[in-house]
């Protein structure tokens, strides 16, 4: 990790919530994938949002991210694996008289994500986007490579829940407020972690990719997300029917026995 910039101990009397939700309508389980906007509000005063970071953990052995991008660098950003889209409190011309540079992210270590919003100070006020109405803001979309379709992404914001974001937590999540003074800092509040990768169960229904190389392989439906790999045999007076969203692969050993059948389908698995 190894961004950004910002914070001291200080907090002004208002805090800024921020949560996960999943974007199941940019989520895409046929080909691997899942999003999550970041989302941040303040229920209790908070108004304008100066230089802030969100830093959030998860397992990568559930849900995968590999990209870094500093806004402004001329070299070293980089994406593998993923996709980062900012929403708000960036220089997109979403209205008039925006007020911050692109984000800068930091995905480069698995597990662990780092997100840096920085004022712009030389463009004057209004800014574009406040927190008055107390309603929540997008701030961003990740997606990450499904690696676990029935695992727990464990996606947790690190830092000083429901208090002042600390000395250790300078690379934690914490808000400066619109003077963009970091004695001037909102108070962490909640922090909404996100502990399912249920995609309205659409990502449970089977396994992403399926090796069968049984002989002879057992009557039935054989179903994957992406795809299906076999070097089986299909017996004699078997029935196999194979169903993959993206690729069925049988290797040059599999084999049909006289009087078996095997039925072949590439379309959409679990309604997606």
């Amino acid at each position: 990790m190894g961004l950004f910039l910002f914070f001291t101990k200080y907090a002004v009397g208002q805090s800024v919530d921020v949560q996960f939700v999943e974007n199941p309508n940019n989520s895409d389980c046929a080909n691997g994938s899942v999003c999550y906007v970041i989302q941040v509000r303040s229920d209790d005063g908070g108004v304008l949002l100066g230089n802030s970071s969100i830093r959030f953990t998860y397992d990568p052995n559930v849900i995968f991210f590999d990209g870094f991008s500093q806004d402004g660098a001329t070299s070293g950003n980089y994406l593998n694996t993923g996709t980062y889209t900012d929403i708000n409190f960036t220089s997109l011309p979403v209205c008039p008289g925006q007020n911050y540079f692109d984000h800068s992210y930091d995905g480069s270590f698995a597990g662990d994500f780092l997100i840096s919003i920085v004022f712009n100070q030389n463009i004057a006020f209004p800014y574009c986007v406040d927190l008055t109405s107390g309603e929540w803001i997008d701030v961003s979309e990740i997606c990450f490579q499904i690696i676990d379709p029935s695992g727990n992404p464990m996606l947790a914001f690190q830092g000083n829940e429901n208090g002042p974001s600390t000395a250790v937590d300078l690379d934690g999540t914490g808000f400066n407020d619109g003077t963009n003074s970091a004695n001037n800092k909102y108070l962490n509040g909640s922090f909404g972690h996100y502990n399912s990768i249920a995609l309205d169960n659409s990502c449970n229904c089977t396994p992403l990719i399926v090796t069968e190389n049984s002989i002879p392989i057992s009557s039935g439906a054989i179903e994957a997300i992406q795809a299906i790999f076999s070097a089986g045999q299909v017996s004699t007076n078997g029935t196999v029917i194979m169903k993959a969203g993206n690729e069925i692969d049988l290797n040059p050993s599999f084999t049909v026995k006289q009087g078996g059948e095997l039925g072949l389908i590439i379309a959409p698995i679990c309604n997606l």
